[in-house]
């Protein structure tokens, strides 16, 4: 007997007797070709992207649409007379600087690369530089940008007369602080600047002490012309009579902004009193140029009580002029 033909003949009975049960699977396992993703938001936390403007209009949805158009205008560059009041060090090359402009006013600018030995500002911007400049200024919360500085000479005072010196610092001083940023005030810078000439003028003159007091005066007065606080000097200021050499005392009143004659003093309590050569002075200023120097200082000692009381404190140089 054949064995391998029996059981051959059995596997095969056996296999047909269970045909349809042991099919092959047509469809095999498919291996994921996608990672699990982890940490899956859920549905109602998802971001959903915003509509474009195309896609609400198809939706019928009512949208407002507001378009802003933003134009980026360079500053415009400004050619102007000026003349430095104030100069700081921003950097090694760099300063910070105030100008009392003609057209302008008082304003802050920057002077990029003013210190370096080749620059469009002549060298090292110092106080009383006066010149053309050119600058460009977007908005008044910033600092304005300077460009150019055409130095004139012939504004540095030579260390020998300190004096000469302080009055010009006491008048940029007073000019800095009665004067508000962009308020023009022409008339003001010409005589600001005339006062810095006639004041180089007259440094090495034999009476430069009293010539340059004088000068101070002239323009400490027309300061406070241009800016709204002229006191009344050719009469009193409550009784409205004209002052004259008769006047048996003459005093000055701050708080009134005049000449007090003897007859009102009383109702003022700041005054101080005059004499009469001070006193012809203020009413008369042609009298200025003539008188001695004990007069001129009386006079500017009156000035800077005045300038005291504007401004809420004493100015910081007239202690230097007081002194001399």
């Amino acid at each position: 007997m054949n064995v391998n033909k029996v059981l051959t003949k059995d596997y095969e009975n056996k296999t047909l007797s269970r045909s349809g049960k042991n099919k092959a699977n047509t469809k095999p396992i498919q291996t994921q070709t996608n990672p699990i993703k982890a940490n899956k938001m859920p549905k109602q936390t998802q971001f959903k992207a915003k509509q474009s403007q195309f896609q609400r209009q198809k939706n019928g949805g009512a949208c407002c649409f507001v378009y802003t158009i933003r134009y980026d205008i360079p500053d415009m560059l400004t050619k102007d007379l000026a003349i430095c009041i104030r100069a700081l060090d921003y950097s090694e090359t760099s300063q910070i600087v105030t100008l009392f402009i003609r057209a302008t006013g008082k304003i802050k600018a920057i002077a990029k690369g003013s210190k370096r030995p080749k620059s469009a500002f002549d060298g090292p911007i110092e106080i009383f530089s006066c010149g053309k400049i050119v600058f460009s200024d977007s908005t008044k919360e910033k600092l304005a940008t300077l460009t150019e500085f055409e130095q004139q000479p012939g504004f540095t005072h030579q260390s020998d007369n300190l004096f000469a010196f302080n009055c010009c610092l006491l008048g940029t001083e007073l000019l800095s602080s009665l004067t508000n940023d962009y308020d023009p005030h022409p008339q003001l810078f010409d005589s600001f600047l005339q006062f810095l000439q006639n004041t180089n003028e007259t440094r090495d003159a034999l009476h430069a002490s009293r010539d340059t007091l004088a000068l101070l005066i002239l323009f400490q007065l027309a300061l406070l012309k241009e800016v709204g606080l002229q006191p009344i000097l050719n009469a009193c200021i409550n009784c409205k009579n004209n002052f004259s050499t008769d006047w048996s005392e003459v005093y000055f009143s701050s708080l009134a902004n005049g000449l007090i004659c003897r007859d009102c003093e009383a109702s003022f309590p700041d005054k101080i009193r005059l004499k009469k050569n001070a006193a012809g002075c203020l009413a008369n200023l042609k009298r200025i140029a003539e008188s001695n120097e004990k007069t001129l200082k009386e006079v500017e000692k009156i000035l800077i009580h005045h300038f005291t009381n504007t401004l809420g404190r004493p100015p910081k140089m007239a202690k230097h002029i007081s002194k001399s």
